[in-house]
């Protein structure tokens, strides 16, 4: 289930966790995946950002003010997993 967070919702938390003495923050896999699954374990592309989260800008951003802020960013990879297709490879 999605909770709402977005890149967008991360970068304006960001000074809050940097308070919080983090110095890296760690997300969810973000390709675009099957209906509602949110986790990353039935991705569709890799190539396509979950919209869910927002858009590639978006992310491009979040990437870009976190390491202006000093903040590493580490984005989850599940590259193991794709959704449930079948057969049809194609649909991947």
């Amino acid at each position: 289930m999605y909770c709402g967070g977005t890149f967008v919702g991360i970068k304006n938390k960001l000074d809050y966790l940097k308070g919080m003495g983090f110095d890296s923050v760690w997300i969810s896999p973000i390709p675009e995946n099957q209906g509602e699954d949110y986790h990353g374990y039935a991705f569709l592309n890799l190539y396509n950002i979950n919209p869910h989260f927002g858009t590639e800008q978006e992310f491009k951003d979040l990437v870009n003010f976190c390491h202006s802020q000093g903040i590493w960013m580490m984005v989850d990879v599940v590259a193991n997993h794709v959704a449930y297709i079948g057969m049809d490879f194609y649909k991947i």
